[in-house]
C-alpha cells in the first residue's frame, strides 16, 4: 500500500506540475496556440496562406474550395468531446515540377497552422496540375 501511495502522489505531483505550467503560458505561447488552432475558421487567412505558399513555389492557385465540415458525432448521437470545428479545404496547384510540389508540402506540413493532408492526386508529375485535399482546425 506504501508503495502505491507513493505513486499515487508522484502522478498528483505530475499533474499540478503540467497544470501550472498551462495556467503560467506566455503571451507568446498563447499567440503560437491560436496561430495553430485559431478561435474562429479565419477562412480569409487560409486562402492568403495557400495563395502565399504557392506563390513562393513558383506555383499557380487556380482554385480553392473551403468547407465547414459536418460536426462528428459519437456512437449515441452527441456531440463529439474534442471540442474542435474541422474545416476541408481542396485545391489544386500547377505550374511547377514534382520536386517543386514536393517542396510545396513539405511546406504546408511545417505550416504553423496545422493541416491533415487527407487527399493527394496529380495526372503528370511534370507540371501537374497537383490536387490536394487538407483538413484544419479551429476552437468555435
Amino acid at each position: 500500500i506504501q508503495r502505491y501511495c507513493e505513486q499515487l502522489q508522484e502522478y498528483l505531483d505530475e499533474i499540478s506540475r503540467v497544470k501550472d505550467g498551462l495556467v503560467n503560458f506566455n503571451e507568446s505561447q498563447r499567440a503560437r496556440l491560436a496561430a495553430i488552432v485559431p478561435r474562429q475558421q479565419d477562412i480569409a487567412g487560409l486562402f492568403v496562406q495557400m495563395q502565399a505558399l504557392a506563390q513562393r513555389h513558383g506555383m499557380v492557385l487556380p482554385s480553392l474550395d473551403i468547407s465547414a465540415a459536418p460536426a462528428v458525432t459519437a456512437a449515441d448521437g452527441a456531440p463529439a468531446g474534442s471540442g474542435l470545428g474541422e474545416l476541408s479545404i481542396t485545391f489544386s496547384v500547377s505550374g511547377q515540377d514534382y520536386e517543386r510540389f514536393k517542396l510545396f508540402v513539405n511546406d504546408l506540413q511545417q505550416n504553423l497552422r496545422l493541416f491533415d493532408i487527407t487527399v493527394i492526386s496529380f495526372s503528370s508529375a511534370l507540371e501537374g496540375p497537383y490536387s490536394l485535399t487538407l483538413k484544419t482546425y479551429y476552437r468555435p
